[in-house]
């Protein structure tokens, strides 16, 4: 510990210089009292770190050096698991399997000295991480799947009362996965496929400790005219029961640790909160609270520069740090204004400079909800080092580069791209009446669908009155006259007046339903079993359009440009003799030029 001491100090004294900065943390990293310990020794098996939890990083994606071009996994210990395998950094090691991302998609590998892709799990959308022994991903097209260890898929996660899942949490975390449905609202699900929590939440469940703080907005009626939107915070356990409310103007700010919560209150400051209610004590002059556990607060002053505390509000390491981190019950990392890095009790003593390094990370709890027999991590100008608990530099290195990321996702979730044409197909459908769409009848009055009247419709024959965004469907309705929206008339004194033109009435109307790839096919399927049970018989049935009839309207289905959704002409059976084959004209030609070899799909 000495000789560690002594020569980071000499470093602290020469860093002004890069050069001799570089030689110096080399001779530090290599002398004895830096050498891998007993205790830290390769083993000639591989460790079993079930006892860690349930969601381990055991292996940390590296790569050695500028002179090895491919990167490997590393062992706790410092020594390599295999090393140049791939061209680019896979994803560490959790469970047993990582990820690679390659032209074709990711694929998941098992973690071996001669790491084999699992069968199947190839050329995926989007790949999360190994979890209570399942694994969500997506194939092109298909909906979210999870597959255990040997690329059998478990089950997959359908829609929920009509509403897609869209994406989901990367793994499994206290036994849930959350999920994102098409609507915008999350919920989870254990891995049983038991949706735990319903999807009618505002933000995704974080959970720690069994515990997840979230909200849930709904609609209250005040009066006759007047609807108020209150959103409610709660906390909620892995079981789906509600533990605790809180109350009008508190909000959670973090996840639960030790049996705590950051909270906002209705002044707008920070508290520290047990989750039974319970407010706690905070040093005073606290501007925010950083990191926690059951033992200790990071706290920052109004100045930003960060002290610790304990859940009393006693003061352990004044406010005079630039970063603090918690390792664990005595292990505290902390970063001077200087930008000294100090391994410390809670007390503040160093027990370890670190000089040298231009940021440690503490690596056991990297990421939410895993847990990682790696301890420190140091970045100085010789690269990047794996230390043990004390401080001690382990392993070969240093390394070009260290990768704890469990996933390789670009935004963390697993998303779809499947599209569900049917519930797409139903959204458009249903709007349809015996006499028009929507709110929308034909030969009703075109000025009420304004709203306002202007020089504008004095000119325009159309009025847009219904826009809808869903997931993978967008659409938009169009009422058509046969004359101008509105009339413009002068007064006396040569002003302006323009009112509604009462002969301007609805003639017929047009539904451009906007939607991701080549669905126009399946959606002209899907709409003859919508439209038959509705009292619509098939007039003509081709690849490039259809026509349905009824007792007072017709109904042309015409395709998108690419064949990217369709048009749904809606009229009666006078307009359709005057415009009907126009309408199929442009529909056969749309078809013949979205069906070309050359046009892209």
């Amino acid at each position: 510990m000495y000789d560690t001491l002594r020569v980071c100090l000499l470093l602290d004294t020469v860093m002004k210089s890069p050069v001799y900065a570089l030689i110096l943390l080399a001779m530090a990293l290599g002398m004895g009292a830096c050498s891998l310990g007993k205790d830290n020794a390769a083993a000639s098996g591989e460790k079993n770190y079930d006892s860690l939890g349930p969601v381990v990083s055991a292996y940390m994606a590296a790569r050695e050096a500028d002179s090895v071009a491919g990167w490997g996994l590393v062992r706790c210990d410092g020594s390599m698991l295999f090393s140049n395998k791939f061209p680019e950094a896979p994803s560490a090691a959790v469970n047993g399997y990582f990820t690679v991302r390659t032209p074709a998609g990711f694929s998941v590998y098992k973690a071996q000295a001669e790491p084999v892709v699992v069968d199947g799990l190839d050329g995926l959308v989007h790949a999360g991480a190994m979890s209570h022994g399942l694994m969500p991903v997506t194939w092109r097209g298909k909906r979210v799947a999870l597959v255990d260890g040997s690329g059998v898929q478990r089950m997959e996660l359908t829609a929920i009362s009509g509403r897609e899942i869209v994406k989901t949490a990367p793994y499994f975390i206290d036994g849930l996965l959350t999920v994102y449905t098409q609507d915008g609202k999350w919920g989870a699900m254990n891995t049983s496929g038991e949706m735990v929590l319903e999807p009618v939440y505002d933000n995704e469940p974080h959970f720690s400790e069994r515990i997840a703080p979230v909200s849930r907005t709904v609609s209250e009626q005040i009066d006759s005219v007047t609807e108020r939107k209150r959103t409610t915070y709660y906390l909620v356990n892995s079981s789906g029961k509600t533990i605790f409310t809180f109350p009008e103007g508190m909000k959670p700010r973090s996840s639960v640790h030790g049996g705590a919560i950051v909270v906002e209150l209705p002044s707008g400051k920070s508290a520290m909160m047990g989750i039974d209610g319970t407010l706690r004590s905070l040093p005073a002059g606290t501007k925010s609270v950083g990191e926690f556990d059951k033992d200790y607060i990071v706290w920052s002053n109004a100045e930003g520069r960060m002290g610790l505390a304990d859940h009393r509000g006693n003061i352990l390491m004044e406010p005079r740090f630039r970063s603090i981190h918690i390792a664990d019950s005595d292990r505290i990392i902390s970063e001077t204004m200087d930008r000294i890095y100090c391994i410390s009790d809670s007390a503040g003593n160093p027990k370890v400079r670190l000089n040298g390094f231009d940021k440690v990370k503490f690596m056991k709890y990297s990421a939410p909800g895993t847990v990682s027999p790696f301890s420190f991590v140091g970045e100085g100008y010789a690269g990047t080092v794996l230390m043990d608990g004390h401080g001690h530099r382990i392993g070969a290195g240093p390394f070009k580069g260290l990768s704890v990321r469990p996933t390789l996702l670009d935004d963390g979730y697993v998303h779809t791209d499947f599209f569900n044409t049917q519930a797409a197909v139903h959204s458009l459908m249903a709007k349809l009446t015996a006499g028009g769409w929507g709110d929308v009848a034909l030969h009703s009055r075109m000025g009420p669908l304004s709203d306002s009247i202007g020089e504008k419709q004095t000119r325009i024959r159309s009025l847009r009155f219904h826009t809808d965004s869903l997931y993978m469907l967008t659409l938009e309705a169009i009422a058509y006259s046969d004359r101008p929206v509105a009339t413009d008339s002068l007064t006396d004194e040569g002003t302006h007046i323009y009112r509604t033109d009462s002969l301007s009435r609805v003639k017929y109307i047009r539904v451009e339903a906007s939607v991701p790839g080549r669905k126009f096919p399946d959606m002209v399927q899907h709409a003859g079993a919508e439209l038959v049970p509705m009292g619509f018989r098939a007039e003509k049935i081709r690849d490039e359009y259809a026509v349905y009839g009824a007792e007072r309207m017709m109904v042309i289905i015409a395709p998108r440009p690419g064949l990217e959704g369709l048009f749904l002409f809606v009229m009666d059976h006078d307009f359709y003799k005057e415009a009907g084959e126009r309408i199929i004209a442009d529909a056969e030609k749309t078809f013949l030029q979205s069906t070309k070899p050359n046009t892209p799909r």
